[in-house]
């Protein structure tokens, strides 16, 4: 398994820690297809209850890493958001610092979201000349329709509060662990069966509305405008139309 991703299964509970934080979690091709093998493999593991995502040192994940954009084909890339929105299991995720791109459609797959208030969110993808393609059923579920076009038109980055009153997140917390522990701790006092049928309605509508999406992923890093966005972040300046 990818050594930039940390797995701890213990007392039902199967934790996975992003650690890159040099990179600020962002997401390698290696991590996302470590992370959906761990994920295939405790949906199957009856002693794993519930999935708990964190981040290592200051911020929760960067999203993708962009310098390693094109090392997976779309249905590669795409297949820990679709395995992660039907994971039969209840799923928490811990934020702190950022939580960008690609990590707002994550936590938009959990069913529990609880956020420092140091956190803070931002899809900057139309920043980078494309825009966010298969991922967009996640965010609009995540954000809200309202949300989807003010934060994902714009790019513009949100703060924790914001998240909480557009339904991302569900708590604030000033003691994050503290507070997580104790959420973990109330969805395993439920029936892991009962959990499973009840979670399945959702998780399944909105993978199959992502798989819908995948075959077009592909061309949106293509174009122009594309090609300009990336090459300007790169390249740490403005893209063209920024200027």
């Amino acid at each position: 398994m990818d050594s930039e991703l940390r797995v701890q299964v213990q007392g039902g509970i199967a934790r996975l820690t992003l650690d890159r934080p040099h990179k600020r979690n962002s997401m390698t091709p290696a991590m996302r297809s470590a992370f959906t093998q761990h994920l295939n493999e405790w949906a199957a593991d009856p002693s794993v209850r519930l999935l708990l995502l964190e981040g290592a040192g200051p911020d929760f994940c960067a999203g993708s890493d962009m310098s390693l954009a094109g090392q997976q084909s779309a249905r590669e890339r795409l297949a820990m958001f679709t395995t992660l929105a039907r994971f039969p299991k209840p799923v928490v995720a811990s934020v702190q610092g950022a939580c960008i791109g690609a990590a707002v459609a994550m936590v938009a797959c959990c069913d529990a979201v609880l956020a420092s208030p140091s956190a803070f969110f931002s899809v900057p993808e139309v920043r980078l000349g494309f825009p966010p393609g298969a991922l967009a059923p996640l965010l609009l579920r995540g954000l809200g329709e309202r949300g989807y076009r003010r934060y994902v038109l714009s790019g513009e980055r949100f703060d924790a509060r914001t998240a909480q009153a557009l339904g991302l997140v569900h708590e604030v917390c000033e003691d994050l662990g503290g507070r997580t522990a104790e959420v973990c701790a109330e969805f395993l006092r439920a029936a892991p069966g009962a959990a499973a049928a009840a979670k399945k309605v959702a998780g399944d509508d909105v993978a199959s509305a992502v798989e819908a999406l995948i075959e077009a992923e592909a061309a949106l890093l293509q174009t122009e405008d594309a090609r300009e966005g990336l090459a300007a972040a790169r390249e740490r300046r403005r893209p063209s139309w920024d200027r």
